[in-house]
């Protein structure tokens, strides 16, 4: 671990990922999962748990077709 990252500096990795309005991504220092607040800066969510979930296409439902 960095001593940037031993006092909460943490850097994010390139690849961050873009959801609901916020973004998440990994420290490139240390490796723990980050999240980065309005103001711009990075930071480990207190009391809570970083989900990653791999990325699927949305499916393109067509609509039934009436005889």
């Amino acid at each position: 671990m960095s001593l940037l990252c031993r006092f909460g500096l943490h850097r994010a990795a390139p690849g961050e990922v873009w959801n609901k309005g916020w973004y998440f991504g990994r420290c490139r220092g240390c490796g723990v999962d980050l999240v980065r607040t309005p103001s711009g800066k990075w930071h480990r969510p207190k009391g809570r748990k970083v989900v990653w979930k791999p990325h699927r296409p949305h499916r393109i439902e067509r609509p039934d077709k009436q005889p």
